[in-house]
């Protein structure tokens, strides 16, 4: 599966796409969440995209520190939603690097950009001018 692939591939740059439903959007966004099941929220991006982590097991476990891991929440019967998506991925596969990917979000979705990239360093117990990286 995912884990056999990641081990054997070693990949620098892991995405997840996830569908949610509509009813469960606060759940996800709610800043209680970090309270509530251990990690943060996720950011709210357009058209109901969400952007968040990667299980914590699976990031510590399987992912160098400097590896990207990020989520995207797809909100199911939102064809809006799934359309943006495909277009965001696509301008993903464009980056060629992790810096590229973060520099774009950086200036496309400054807060929710930010907010990733401290959500990271806090789950390593990095102080900003150690690194910067999501």
């Amino acid at each position: 599966g995912i884990i056999k692939a990641i081990e054997e591939l070693k990949p620098e740059i892991y995405i997840e796409l996830h569908s949610y439903s509509a009813g469960n959007k606060e759940k996800l966004i709610g800043p209680e969440r970090i309270d509530r099941i251990g990690v943060p929220s996720f950011s709210l991006l357009d058209n109901d995209v969400l952007l968040g982590s990667v299980a914590p097991y699976v990031r510590r476990k399987y992912f160098p520190i400097d590896a990207l891991c990020l989520t995207f929440e797809i909100q199911k019967e939102n064809p809006a939603s799934k359309e943006y998506a495909a277009r965001f991925i696509a301008r993903m596969k464009e980056c060629t690097s992790r810096d590229e990917f973060i520099d774009f979000m950086l200036k496309r979705y400054p807060q929710q950009a930010k907010k990733a990239i401290e959500n990271f360093k806090r789950f390593y117990g990095l102080e900003d001018e150690d690194i910067r990286i999501m």
